[in-house]
């Protein structure tokens, strides 16, 4: 592990946003508003409600457009689906995740929470409320990497995952991009977590 730490923080110093790192700086991007909601998600303790929705908020600020405002749940989940997919992840398990997490947001962001059998049923399906949190986190890190890394402007960054919904040039121009970060994305246990494509 010190080995694929040592050879992530030697390819990451070189890409990092100066919004991560400067407390001062006031310059903030999307994926630099999406690691502060990360933050918050991972440093945070308190209800899983809230940590969730700041997860979920996370990945909104990356794969969301400013303008969009219908179907956002069904935007954001095939999005992640698809980028992981083409990562190597199981795209469907991607996407009921990031469903369940949106609804979860959606309940913390209207003044609910978690009744007793929706906790049972996130218990069962990922071991405990803790176990879909991380894997929700998991999906943010991976994320902010790859927005990171891509160096793509957001428009420009959610188009390019768009064009890979829907037709196959699009598919094997973001195929070719992340494979070249495939490496520094996913975690080494990803494999063993996770049902593959």
């Amino acid at each position: 592990d010190i080995r694929q730490l040592k050879r992530f923080w030697e390819v990451m110093l070189d890409s990092l946003p100066s919004g991560f790192h400067e407390t001062s700086s006031t310059s903030f991007d999307y994926a630099t508003i999406a690691y502060k909601r990360y933050c918050d998600a991972l440093l945070h303790n308190g209800v899983a409600e809230r940590r969730i929705a700041n997860a979920v908020m996370a990945l909104e600020s990356i794969f969301l457009k400013g303008g969009e405002t219908q179907e956002l749940l069904y935007r954001l989940s095939i999005r992640v689906a698809r980028l992981f997919g083409l990562m190597g992840l199981d795209s469907h398990y991607v996407k009921r995740t990031l469903q369940e997490a949106y609804r979860i947001r959606s309940l913390f962001v209207h003044g609910d929470q978690l009744s007793y059998k929706a906790k049972q049923k996130l218990n069962v399906k990922y071991g405990s409320i803790d176990g879909f949190l991380l894997t929700l986190l998991d999906y943010c890190r991976m994320s902010i990497v790859s927005a990171v890394m891509l160096k793509k402007e957001k428009d420009e960054y959610v188009d390019l995952i768009d064009d890979a919904l829907i037709d196959t040039e699009g598919t094997e121009r973001l195929r070719r991009l992340v494979h070249d970060i495939r490496h520094i994305v996913l975690p080494a246990t990803s494999d063993e977590d996770q049902p593959a494509n």
